[in-house]
């Protein structure tokens, strides 16, 4: 990936359901963004970073799958002001897919 030198702040968070095992959703997070320094409390999960490199495994599967037109939309839809966000799909994530959730 090439990363345009831009100032970001992204923030990933998961809220842990109580049939849910947080170490499974530990790594799901960690299978997406690998180099996400996570923190846990009892009902969620916390990573914030200034490194767009913790993007790339999103970039890489944009563009290998041709679905940048999806995600646009998606990250469009939810622009306000300079920021936007999106969902992923847990499930997906735990075995390393990256799959927009609702």
């Amino acid at each position: 990936m090439r990363s345009p030198n831009i100032s970001c702040k992204i923030e990933i968070f998961s809220s842990i359901n109580s049939s849910e095992d947080p170490k499974k959703i530990e790594t799901a997070i960690l299978n997406i963004f690998p180099n996400a320094k996570i923190k846990t409390d009892n009902s969620s999960i916390i990573s914030n970073s200034k490194d767009l490199y913790l993007l790339e495994k999103i970039y890489d599967v944009i563009h290998s799958n041709q679905s940048q037109k999806i995600y646009q939309r998606q990250l469009e839809k939810n622009l306000e002001n300079d920021s936007t966000w999106f969902y992923l799909n847990k499930q997906a994530a735990f075995v390393g897919s990256v799959i927009l959730g609702n």
